[in-house]
């Protein structure tokens, strides 16, 4: 052993004699670093040759790499975050401003804002990319059925961040689009009343910047970082997913492969967002026209289903009464696994069921389509 080791390994040890170095690591490996759990009784030496010794499928074989890319994108967004809040004002006189001192003046801000854009709609995509999987493979039965409900929050936490980012830019284009949901939203029985009393009216512009941010930037990333950790840790729990063919024999360096597949996906996500940021750039926009409404507004590509949905039924139909259908419709989906509850055993139920669940897909695609040629026609 060499002195340098051997200083470092004294190192550890005068740590670890004051700070559980198992149980920080244990946490750390909660959010797919490390699937094999963790003897945090033990010292981490000892702790991490026993699991090495466990056999240890890993988070980043497809398709189970739907959920750490999920966690890769979201700490890209909370990186470029925090950059921008270091020079961004939440009040309606200084938001618009201080964007575009951002994009214009800040060096590579253009660069760090259009990261953080799109990296909020590759997080949604992957978000209903993997509740798909889930949904046409039946992975909401049991054991599986928090895992279905966490990865459904975690789709609305991602579409609310976006939502509230989108509105921080006080410009026309983010702005407007906003607001056609704030209304849909509030017109809402009862839970339009509690987001009401978050958000006071459309009117208070003011208050409705600053508690916009608050959300954006305390509140849903926080929300989102605790469904991750539920979501890691009910995966550990219950396992991971089977791939057939799948060879679950620990290898000498399996811990260390695993290291280098999730570089390999950081490296992958970034150049993605980074040829999105180049060649398909967000406009900037105008500033927020209190006091025009634009002719081309447009809803969020996410909200077209919704949107569709609720304009699908004739206008003699009370708003609030189409809104609370959507919500009805809305929470059967996250609870689908108490719908839901037993195994397909018979090739008929089997068969049963993927019908319902592509004609399910196609009715959501339907309603996509349908908001979307109803927001061109407006």
């Amino acid at each position: 052993m060499s002195i340098s080791s051997s200083r470092f390994l004294r190192v550890i040890d005068w740590i670890e004699r004051r700070v559980n170095l198992t149980e920080l690591f244990s946490m750390l490996t909660m959010f797919g670093l490390f699937y094999t759990e963790v003897d945090t009784s033990k010292p981490i030496a000892e702790a991490l040759r026993e699991a090495f010794r466990k056999p240890m499928p890993s988070y980043s074989r497809w398709p189970r790499v739907l959920g750490l890319l999920a966690l890769i994108l979201f700490l890209f967004e909370v990186v470029t975050g925090v950059l921008l809040a270091f020079y961004y004002r939440p009040t309606p006189d200084e938001a618009y401003e201080s964007v575009l001192i951002i994009v214009r003046d800040v060096d590579f801000g253009w660069f760090v804002r259009q990261i953080h854009i799109w990296g909020a709609q590759l997080l949604i995509v992957i978000l209903i990319a993997r509740l798909l999987r889930f949904f046409f493979r039946g992975m909401y039965r049991p054991p599986r059925e928090l895992i279905w409900v966490v990865a459904a929050l975690l789709l609305i936490t991602a579409t609310h961040l976006d939502f509230t980012g989108r509105f921080l830019a006080w410009n026309n284009d983010f702005y407007w689009p906003s607001l056609r949901a704030m209304e849909l939203l509030f017109s809402i029985p009862l839970i339009g009343s509690i987001f009401e009393f978050f958000i006071p009216g459309l009117e208070g512009h003011s208050y409705v910047l600053s508690r916009f941010y608050f959300l954006h930037v305390v509140l849903l990333p926080f929300m989102f970082w605790l469904l991750l950790y539920a979501n890691f840790s009910g995966i550990r729990r219950v396992g991971l997913s089977e791939i057939r063919g799948e060879d679950t024999t620990p290898g000498k360096h399996t811990f260390v492969a695993h290291l280098y597949t999730l570089l390999i996906l950081v490296i992958v996500i970034f150049g993605i967002l980074v040829t999105l940021s180049v060649l398909a750039p967000v406009p900037f926009g105008e500033p927020v026209n209190l006091f025009e409404t634009p002719s081309d507004i447009r809803m969020p590509w996410y909200l077209l289903a919704p949107y569709g949905f609720v304009e699908f039924f004739p206008t003699w139909l009370p708003l609030s009464l189409r809104s609370s259908l959507l919500v009805i419709l809305l929470a059967i989906f996250i609870f689908l696994p108490e719908i839901d509850r037993r195994a397909v055993k018979t090739h008929a139920r089997r068969t049963l069921v993927l019908g319902v669940n592509i004609f399910l897909f196609l009715l959501w695609i339907f309603f996509t389509i349908y908001g979307r040629v109803l927001d061109i026609g407006e």
